[in-house]
């Protein structure tokens, strides 16, 4: 996805608002306070509001130009957008909540099993919405703007009013979406933990403008929004292959490469089941969570040790965010200037990273194969 916006300005109840970004890749977050402007520019990006001057483009389709007078409606623009209140129809039956936009596609990439299979939602098709969790109402939303087969998938706030547990079934079903048909996603959101754990590539919005796109680690580094973005607030995500379960200690073993550095995490009913042996997974690990040592040691509880080289070094209040490379795995430690100085740390230096199996969370697993929207 290339999605740009060219000095796009308009004005609503006497508030200005301005962007100007390209953002590429397949997963984009927006992140800003409340009132800050994020649901305007999913607004102005599908269409609901026009702008009065700029462009929005959307790989090679115009959808706006002031300039040319070119403004593609809504429904043609073949976006699907999730709001916040998720609107559905509480005389209709789920069933019908999900085919009603789809009766105005000519194409059918995403059929209606295939939502229902990947989303869960077969048990709910006969219920009214007033019959649903916020988890539930969420899912059905996500499934309806599916069925209209879009090019993109705009979600303005899909975590909120949802507990943790939900809020990360979410995020899992984001990913399987992503995964299964190659949509883009765009994900609003004031919540940057959940946006993190879905990509590092994000747009900081204050003001009702644009204040930086790119990714996190960087922004943060560049400290242009310190108040809002800092590598405390930063989360680890890799992603590797499950090798192998041992179940007596109840510890998964994860790996980049058949015979690269293994990470372990605990988790046992995720993959007690031989199938899912050789799935790709995402995993989440916190930077305060990553100690960092001059060796390996030996008898003690911290079963992850990887060893890994420097290779940049953050500086920013109270705290040192080293990056190490530890082969194939790039993780991110948050130390003190009191462990920066004893252990010597600097660009080139062997380290090693130490944490426990508990402080690895499991984002995903990922279905195997990947169909692939135009």
């Amino acid at each position: 996805m290339k999605l740009s916006l060219k000095n796009v300005k308009l004005s609503l109840s006497e508030i200005s608002f301005s962007y100007d970004t390209t953002m590429e890749g397949g997963i984009f977050g927006v992140f800003g306070v409340s009132g800050s402007g994020k649901s305007t520019l999913m607004k102005v990006i599908c269409g609901i509001e026009r702008a009065h001057t700029g462009q929005v483009i959307f790989n090679d389709t115009v959808f706006f130009d002031s300039e040319k007078g070119i403004h593609i409606p809504p429904h043609k623009r073949q976006v699907g957008v999730v709001f916040q209140e998720h609107y559905l129809f509480p005389h209709l039956t789920i069933a019908q909540n999900l085919t009603f936009g789809s009766r105005y596609t000519t194409m059918e990439k995403i059929s209606f099993s295939d939502v229902i299979a990947l989303l869960d939602l077969a048990p709910l098709m006969k219920k009214k919405p007033s019959k649903l969790s916020g988890g539930e109402r969420q899912r059905v939303a996500i499934g309806r703007a599916l069925l209209q087969q879009p090019r993109m998938l705009l979600l303005d706030e899909p975590f909120s009013n949802l507990d943790r547990s939900r809020r990360k079934q979410i995020i899992s079903y984001l990913l399987k979406i992503h995964n299964r048909f190659g949509i883009p996603l765009l994900i609003i959101s004031h919540d940057l933990e959940d946006i993190l754990r879905l990509t590092q590539s994000i747009i900081i919005i204050e003001c009702q403008s644009i204040k930086a796109t790119g990714d996190y680690l960087h922004i943060a580094e560049q400290a242009i929004v310190p108040h809002l973005i800092t590598p405390r607030r930063f989360i680890n995500i890799v992603e590797l292959v499950h090798q192998a379960y041992l179940p007596k200690q109840r510890i998964n073993h994860f790996g980049a490469t058949k015979d690269g550095p293994t990470l372990m995490a605990t988790n046992s009913g995720a993959f007690s089941n031989e199938r899912q042996h050789g799935r790709r997974v995402r995993l989440a690990i916190a930077p305060d969570d990553i100690a960092l040592g001059s060796d390996t040691c030996r008898n003690i509880s911290m079963q992850n040790q990887l060893q890994g080289t420097v290779t940049h070094i953050l500086h920013m209040n109270d705290s040192f965010y080293v990056t190490l490379d530890c082969g194939g795995i790039s993780l991110v430690s948050e130390i003190t200037p009191a462990a920066l100085y004893q252990l010597d740390v600097k660009p080139g230096a062997i380290l090693v990273c130490l944490f426990k199996a508990k402080a690895v969370e499991i984002v995903h697993i990922f279905e195997n194969g990947v169909q692939k929207a135009n």
